[in-house]
């Protein structure tokens, strides 16, 4: 039977409910106590929570008190999972699609409230702990879970989000693998010996905008306006691109316009000059075997942003241009500073 809150240290006793309190486990963690029922904050014991866990305390008070009232707003991990698909993942690529379908079979099997977020969090963990996959593999499902979640909590479905920073492993940072200007130019050379022009500008466009493969292959003519190139990014966000700052991509632009084209780029889908590009790496294998020819199109635009970092472009318009965050660029795309790049930023120390 509960039991009237005695005051202690340990405890933030609720001012007029007096079978509730805020209390510090062992792990040195805020928990709360409704009528004996125990429940975790996920915030740590110090002064600055208070307030917060106070809030949580109330919430909780609520809904043991008013069981009816708070049962009709609970929202089910079926329903989040739908409403998500819907929101986010059908505006992505095909591929990013079927991954997600992989994570809802793989981790999201069941159907609970959203407000059973220990419960969530401890099946996900279990499948987390028996995966036999590397690291990095294992903190790309783990990111794509927290962003199932974190559309719950903007929907305000969920208080918290049971898949927090804190779950998601360390992302080892792998060496980002670039190309040279020889190498795109020696691939154009090959393309248009062999009669394939259009696959020799694509190549370049490529290199030219550092654009995604789907990107490209997504442009429309009616995305071109005077000298403004409206690209249709990641997640549905769209995004321009000045022309006359790339004249050679504008040129590109106005011959495939004349071939009658359908669209500039007309492939249905990323494999085929993905495989078409493969083709010409062994190829260029065997005439240069001296250089290295580990090249993808986001091997690509790797290398296109970081000739633009190493031409003093600012970090800002690189990332407005390349449709991605400072942080996913210095993770992900900048290969270590090179020596031109240092000399050019160095020259600052001569000016002051």
């Amino acid at each position: 039977m509960p039991r009237f809150a005695k005051s202690n240290e340990e405890r933030w006793l609720h001012p007029s409910y007096r079978k509730a309190y805020c209390f510090r486990y062992r792990n040195g963690m805020v928990y709360t106590c409704v009528n004996s029922i125990r429940k975790a904050t996920g915030f740590e014991w110090h002064p600055r929570n208070k307030k917060i866990c106070m809030e949580i305390l109330n919430q909780r008070i609520h809904e043991q008190l008013f069981p009816a009232e708070n049962k009709k707003d609970v929202k089910m991990l079926s329903e989040l999972i739908m409403q998500f698909h819907r929101d986010k993942v059908l505006k992505l690529n095909d591929s990013t699609v079927k991954n997600y379908k992989y994570i809802y079979k793989q981790f999201l099997n069941y159907d609970l409230p959203l407000s059973e977020i220990n419960e969530i969090r401890d099946r996900i963990l279990l499948v987390k702990n028996s995966l036999k996959l590397s690291s990095n593999t294992i903190w790309k499902r783990m990111q794509r879970l927290h962003k199932i979640f974190e559309y719950g909590v903007d929907l305000e479905w969920m208080e918290k989000n049971p898949v927090p920073k804190a779950l998601i492993p360390e992302y080892k940072r792998k060496e980002v693998v670039i190309c040279s200007k020889e190498h795109v130019e020696i691939l154009l050379e090959h393309f248009n010996n062999a009669g394939m022009q259009n696959m020799a500008f694509m190549l370049e466009f490529a290199f030219i905008t550092a654009l995604r493969i789907q990107e490209i292959l997504n442009i429309e003519w009616e995305d071109i306006d005077n000298n403004i190139l409206i690209i249709k990014g990641k997640g549905g966000r769209k995004r321009i691109i000045p022309l006359l700052s790339f004249p050679r991509a504008k040129e590109i632009l106005l011959i495939l316009h004349k071939k009658g084209l359908e669209k500039p780029f007309n492939w249905k889908n990323q494999q085929t000059p993905a495989k078409y590009l493969r083709n010409a790496l062994d190829v260029c294998k065997e005439s240069y075997p001296e250089m290295t020819w580990n090249i993808t199109f986001h091997v690509i635009r790797k290398t296109t942003i970081n000739i633009w970092r190493n031409a003093g472009i600012s970090s800002e318009v690189r990332n407005l241009i390349a449709g991605h965050s400072k942080d996913v660029e210095k993770g992900f795309y900048l290969s270590s500073p090179e020596i031109q790049y240092l000399e050019k930023e160095l020259e600052k120390l001569s000016k002051l």
